[in-house]
């Protein structure tokens, strides 16, 4: 699994049994005694002190797991989808490396909020704006009608403005 020249100290967490005790205080940063797990090759000593904060492995921070994500949500509606998470190697943490996470839907599809209000401002009387956000049947109508003579594509642009004209599969600007 490691070369011999990998030292013992420096293998990530996921390898080691770490005597981190569920009676810590939680958020504390502690030293904790650890040991290299059986049949992992490395140079060195096979136990060593790593200081680690005292947290289950659920509760790191966003930055130091990895969570699969939903790409068949909306987030416009608030949905929330439940996602695997696993923490990433380095971590020493109590509780399964691996676990369950409620996550908001947040997904982006490339749609500029800046692209969409100059697209609205120059060429919102031929729909510009309404194609570009995939509302296709609407910048149709907004096409033969000029922009409903213009007083459509000023509230439009009022709408964009506001941030209430979003792009038509529910994802964020970018």
């Amino acid at each position: 699994k490691f070369t011999k020249c990998t030292n013992c100290s420096q293998i990530d967490a996921k390898y080691l049994e770490c005597d981190l005790f569920s009676n810590c205080t939680i958020g504390s940063i502690i030293p904790t005694k650890c040991t290299v797990q059986n049949g992992i090759i490395c140079n060195g000593e096979k136990t060593f002190v790593r200081v680690a904060s005292c947290q289950y492995c659920y509760q790191t921070h966003d930055t130091y797991h990895i969570c699969s994500l939903e790409t068949n949500c909306f987030s416009g509606s608030h949905q929330r989808y439940k996602s695997n998470c696993t923490v990433d190697g380095s971590i020493i943490c109590l509780g399964n490396r691996n676990f369950s996470k409620y996550r908001k839907c947040d997904f982006q599809s490339g749609t500029r909020w800046s692209t969409t209000l100059w697209l609205s401002i120059i060429g919102g009387g031929f729909g510009a704006d309404r194609f570009y956000l995939g509302m296709i049947g609407w910048g149709f109508f907004k096409l033969v009608s000029f922009g409903g003579l213009g007083i459509w594509s000023f509230i439009d642009v009022i709408l964009i403005l506001i941030g209430y004209l979003r792009p038509s599969d529910g994802s964020l600007y970018i």
